[in-house]
């Protein structure tokens, strides 16, 4: 298995002429369609690309204006915190319901 890609590599890099005469590919290649399928080949391999980075630029810059937020109100990551500060800093009593 790697004699045969060893010696098509070979080929290749010695015949260069001969790597260029494929069937499929030199027929075409002044082709209008050749062009036009390039292109849409290129852009549906980048479009997953884009679409992942656009998700991930999102989540980050998600993140930053929340802690951007959260640091300009003062609220901590401690929950008995939060609770006072809704509070007005004291702490709420349990209240009884009667029936």
């Amino acid at each position: 298995m790697i004699g045969r890609a060893l010696g098509a590599a070979v080929s290749i890099w010695v015949a260069p002429g001969a790597a260029a005469a494929c069937v499929v590919c030199s027929p075409g290649q002044s082709d209008p369609a050749q062009s036009g399928l390039l292109f849409g080949t290129l852009l549906l391999s980048a479009l997953p690309i884009v679409m992942i980075g656009g998700i991930g630029w999102f989540v980050v810059r998600r993140i930053r204006r929340i802690d951007r937020e959260s640091a300009a109100i003062g609220t901590s990551e401690d929950p008995e915190d939060s609770l006072a500060g809704a509070s007005g800093g004291a702490a709420l009593a349990p209240q009884r319901i009667e029936p």
